[in-house]
């Protein structure tokens, strides 16, 4: 008796690998890399496409374009500061402690992340505008006041970090949240164990531990609240100034400046690599 084995051919395995990375590599660069190198081109280059650095002279030297510059920067580190000062003890609360409505306030934090921040600027606007604002018109109807007095400004660079913070706080929340989540809860323990106080604790432990979360949520903050439009479009131009993204809209209003505008976006685009 025979035993005849069966031996089945290797079959060659086509590795799809690498087209597919190549394709998706392509993809990106049509879609981020081309439209860059031409920002960079125009951004050194003058009208008559010779090349030029005048453009970031005028950038750096013309009021414009500083006081947009600074404003902005002012906006996204103040906006990055109070989201931190609020987010993380609220994250903090709803993650460590049995405080009540922990999760409605995880939800609501979550509805307000998703919801976008043009809509919030609105909203602001029919509440605190000087004249028409609801709450301005019940501070007059119950104190009396003149018609041209009002309690809040939306449209002054204090209302304009408000409303920008209100909208970008969710971003540290919800990593400092997850951080905190994720965080083994020995280690606490095991310092109140060894008789180290709540601050102690928090000093030395919890804060160290959730810090990296604290500032990738800090810096993301901070890159929104630079690059944000619809909210700096509808309470700064009608108080009169700018920030840099509505700077850079107003230089496509006839005349267009293009090579000033794409100038004006590399500082935005820098940092935004930093």
């Amino acid at each position: 008796m025979s035993i005849t084995e069966n031996v089945d051919t290797p079959r060659t395995k086509i590795d799809w690998t690498k087209p597919v990375l190549w394709l998706f590599a392509a993809i990106m660069i049509v879609l981020i890399v081309l439209p860059m190198s031409w920002l960079v081109i125009y951004s050194v280059t003058d009208k008559a496409h010779h090349l030029t650095l005048q453009n970031f002279v005028t950038l750096f030297t013309d009021p414009d374009f500083l006081d947009p510059l600074l404003t902005t920067a002012i906006i996204a580190t103040s906006s990055a500061v109070i989201c931190c000062l609020v987010a993380a003890p609220m994250g903090w609360l709803v993650s460590r402690t049995d405080m009540p409505g922990r999760q409605t306030i995880r939800a609501l934090v979550t509805a307000s992340f998703v919801t976008p921040p043009f809509l919030g600027a609105i909203a602001w606007e029919l509440l605190a505008a000087p004249n028409s604002g609801l709450l301005n018109q019940l501070f007059r109807f119950v104190t009396g006041a003149a018609s041209d007095e009002h309690l809040f400004d939306i449209y002054t660079l204090t209302g304009i970090i408000f409303v920008i913070s209100c909208y970008t706080f969710p971003f540290v929340f919800v990593l400092v949240a997850n951080a905190l989540d994720n965080m083994p809860g020995e280690l606490e323990d095991a310092s109140a164990i060894l008789g180290g106080k709540a601050w102690t604790t928090a000093r030395r432990i919890t804060i160290p531990l959730a810090l990296p979360a604290l500032v990738a949520g800090a810096l993301i903050a901070f890159l929104q609240a630079m690059t944000l439009f619809g909210s700096p479009a509808i309470l700064a131009l009608p108080a009169g100034f700018h920030v840099m993204t509505t700077k850079i809209w107003s230089l496509f209003q006839y005349p267009p400046k293009l090579e000033l505008a794409a100038a004006a976006a590399i500082p935005l685009l820098i940092l935004t690599i930093l």
